[in-house]
Formats: structure tokens, C-alpha cells, sequence
């Protein structure tokens, strides 16, 4: 987490928790015990009156925004999290654990263990991709976003080139891909078990397929 991201994410703690130790603070922000230091010395400077008593709490009211998300939206936020398909790439994996963090930080010690509990069981459904299988995805969500075309090596040695990405078909056993042809957006559909690998068009021959 940025700064001033995780400032924020201290304030909404301490006001959903009663007390909250330093071990706490720091398995939470992700950080060392000195940074935690400093960004309790920096709260205190903006006059968020923290205080320690066997562990930190507020020692008044903080009027900042928080969540406003009912149980059943949580669980339903972090279950979509935990279960898509970007949640199999390490690279998402790490973004989707800082947003369930904040998440968390806005319930109580009931409510939050709960919802924990609900997590945890989404996650442990669905399994991480790594090796070619996420080099592949990661490439492909990647062209998706920046409308990239792709060059597609299959393994049975047949290559496709030029082709648009356009969505993920996620399966109970299979993944698809789904692209474009650029000149008469002709779908194809390919399963990620037949790729081999995935090239970026170079700039030059895509401005070939569009003349």
C-alpha cells in the first residue's frame, strides 16, 4: 500500500477495533515496526489523537468515510474477489489481498472473523495458475486492457496472428480464450491447455493488418 493509502487504512482500524498491539499494526499494513512508528507520528501530527493503553485505540471520534457496505455485500465483494479468474495470477493476487484488507478493517472482531472464515473458504476453491499457464493469462489480460493483437502459437504448431483479445471464458474444467480476427472480426475460441505461448504483435506488422 502507498502512504497515504495506508494512513487511511490505520484510521479506519483503530475505529472499528477497541485496541489494536503493534504486532497487530504491523501484520496488517504489511510493513516494518519503524514504519509504523512513523506513521503513528505522523497521525498524531494531523491531530488524530491516538493514544496507548496495552495496545493503540482513538482517544476521540475521527470523522472519516468508511465502507458503508452491509454484511452480505462483503461477503459477496470477497467471494467475487477470491473467485475470479485474475485472482489465480500472483500479480492480481497481492492487489485483491489489499482490498479485502480494508475491507476487513471496516467490521467488527465478530463480524470480521466471519467474514474471514467466508474467505478463506472461497479461496481454498480455487487454485492459483503459475508457470506458462499464468505467464499466458498474465499476457492476455494485459493485451486485453490495452487492446494489443496477439500472436497465438498452439501446440500442435499452427500459429494465429493479428488476433484481437476480447474476453475469458472461465469453465469448472476449462479456460477459453476469446479474440478477434482484425479485418472481419471472425471469433475464435481457444482453450488455454492448447497455447504454447503468447507474442505481441509487433507495431509494425499491425499497422500492415490495418492498411
Amino acid at each position: 500500500m502507498a502512504r497515504l493509502e495506508r494512513l487511511l487504512y490505520l484510521v479506519n482500524l483503530f475505529k472499528v477495533r477497541e485496541k489494536v498491539t503493534l504486532q497487530e499494526l504491523v501484520a496488517e499494513s504489511g510493513v516494518s515496526k519503524r514504519t509504523v512508528y512513523r506513521d503513528l507520528e505522523t497521525l498524531s501530527r494531523m491531530n488524530v489523537p491516538i493514544r496507548y493503553d496495552n495496545g493503540y485505540h482513538l482517544a476521540g471520534d475521527v470523522s472519516l468515510p468508511t465502507f458503508n457496505f452491509t454484511d452480505e455485500e462483503k461477503e459477496l465483494i470477497g467471494c467475487s474477489l477470491r473467485c475470479s479468474p485474475l485472482a489465480r495470477l500472483p500479480r492480481f493476487r497481492d492487489i485483491i489481498n489489499n482490498i479485502e484488507k480494508k475491507i476487513l478493517a471496516t467490521s467488527d472482531n465478530k463480524d470480521r472473523d466471519s467474514l474471514n472464515n467466508y474467505l478463506q473458504s472461497a479461496q481454498n476453491k480455487t487454485s492459483v495458475f503459475s508457470g506458462k499457464k499464468s505467464a499466458i493469462l498474465d499476457h492476455f489480460i494485459k493485451s486485453l486492457m490495452s487492446r494489443e493483437p496477439l500472436m497465438i502459437f498452439l501446440k500442435n504448431g499452427e500459429i494465429m496472428n493479428g488476433l484481437l483479445p476480447k474476453s475469458l471464458i472461465i469453465g469448472k474444467n476449462s479456460w477459453e480464450l476469446v479474440l478477434n480476427e482484425q479485418d472481419d472480426g471472425t471469433v475464435h475460441n481457444i482453450s488455454l491447455k492448447d497455447i504454447e505461448k503468447l507474442d505481441s504483435v509487433p507495431m509494425a506488422s499491425n499497422m500492415m493488418a490495418e492498411v
